[in-house]
């Protein structure tokens, strides 16, 4: 099946944000993530992205509200773990 052209945009983005974290770029990385969500708010690649870039950059609580909305789409859990262990939410981390 064909990409959409909206897909064929993110691409280039999704792949930006995941080397600029990589790098230790957090904020660029968080900047190529939320400019997928602007196209596609359902991107559940651009929400883990965009909560791991928030956790990167010392913002738990927004990286556990980041997370959970990906989740509830199919994103991951591992990310929504991490957050929450972050925020200091051990026992929710442990059910997530």
């Amino acid at each position: 099946q064909p990409l959409a052209e909206e897909d064929l945009a993110a691409e280039p983005l999704l792949l930006h944000g995941e080397v600029f974290l990589r790098q230790g770029l957090a904020g660029e990385a968080l900047e190529r993530f939320e400019a997928v969500l602007r196209s596609d708010p359902e991107s559940t690649a651009a929400r883990d992205g965009r909560a791991r870039s928030l956790l990167e950059l010392g913002r738990p609580e927004e990286a556990v509200a980041a997370a959970q909305a990906s989740v509830e789409r199919g994103g991951s859990r591992a990310v929504l773990g991490r957050a929450l262990l972050r925020a200091g939410q051990p026992d929710r981390a442990v059910a997530a």
